[in-house]
């Protein structure tokens, strides 16, 4: 199998567990599931796929030669990714953890058919269902790892930063299971890029605020009855037909508001239109492999040789613990 990635390139795949994976349902449905939450057309930018970024995930554990089981585990860590991704926890969760899809992973997968193409090429299912056991594909912020890295690449692609991909891909290695730059101006960069998506994508008062109206109208739809909890477990346009099926005027009109280019305006608290978004601050600090005045080698992290990007850390986190109101101008 020859995938064509927009981050990586070209890449083969010859080991049969991962073809007859990628190609199951389980993972053919994350075609319909949108990473961003909301789907193209819906969100306030270009979106991308659970399945592109999984497959994404499954490419840089190859580069940074992985084991089969690791890659295993990369491909399938978002399975349980319900429709709308992290927005359902604005419905079902907890925004701020969103962690949904977590608590709901061993269920899925174990329900799944994954189990059973594993068992065909005689892998330990319960090995590789532990995704926290694998040290290249999960680490818990603000460490790097491949979850992280790609879905961040994939932001930067779309926002037109294709050659300081590159850059920033090939500046990655593998040391003893930690995710490593070898350049500290291509860590530096990749750090701050990723500061500016959480500020002006993942927590910005546009996308939040798009997570905030999606997930009004799924409540009131939950409680009328025109979609059912189980539908969460299907894809994305799937439940966006059910909405538009209900004929519900107060849904549609808030359906068609999402496909509109508005502008979000700061307001305050006792506008009755206002929303109150509460930020969470993600942070990354890198590691860098360096050399040292006697030529030797060691690992070092970004904010211990960056004091510029340490100071812009602590600016983002004071400023992310402000709740703020907004509401969209001129409605």
């Amino acid at each position: 199998m020859i995938i064509t990635d927009r981050v990586y390139g070209d890449v083969e795949i010859t080991e049969q567990v991962l073809i007859d994976i990628i190609n199951s349902p389980t993972l053919e449905r994350l075609k319909d599931i949108s990473q961003q939450g909301l789907p193209q057309g819906y969100y306030n930018t270009n979106t991308f796929s659970r399945y592109e970024h999984s497959i994404g995930v499954l490419i840089l554990l190859r580069k940074l030669e992985a084991s089969i089981e690791e890659q295993i585990a990369g491909l399938i860590h978002d399975i349980s990714h319900s429709t709308f991704s992290h927005a359902i926890d604005w419905v079902l969760g907890n925004p701020e953890e969103q962690d949904h899809q977590d608590n709901e992973f061993l269920s899925y997968f174990y329900n799944s058919e994954i189990p059973q193409i594993l068992k065909k090429y005689n892998f330990n299912i319960d090995n590789i269902s532990d995704l926290d056991s694998f040290s290249l594909l999960e680490q818990p912020a603000p460490s790097l790892c491949a979850d992280r890295i790609d879905y961040t690449l994939r932001e930067l692609i779309n926002q037109g930063f294709n050659d300081e991909v590159k850059l920033m891909v090939n500046s990655l290695i593998n040391i003893e299971g930690r995710i490593v730059f070898t350049n500290i101006e291509h860590a530096e960069l990749f750090a701050t890029k990723y500061c500016n998506c959480n500020k002006n994508f993942w927590m910005g008062k546009n996308g939040m605020l798009r997570y905030h109206l999606l997930a009004q109208i799924l409540k009131l739809s939950l409680e009328k009855n025109y979609i059912l909890k189980d539908d969460f477990s299907k894809i994305d346009s799937y439940v966006i037909n059910k909405l538009y099926d209900s004929k519900d005027e107060s849904v549609i009109s808030i359906l068609e508001l999402l496909k509109t280019d508005f502008v979000v305006v700061d307001t305050h608290r006792d506008d009755v239109k206002g929303v109150k978004l509460k930020g969470k601050f993600r942070y990354i600090d890198p590691e860098i492999l360096i050399e040292d005045e006697d030529a030797n080698t060691k690992v070092v992290q970004l904010t211990s040789i960056s004091q510029i990007y340490k100071d812009m850390l602590e600016m983002e986190k004071q400023a992310s613990q402000e709740d703020i109101i907004v509401k969209i101008k001129d409605f």
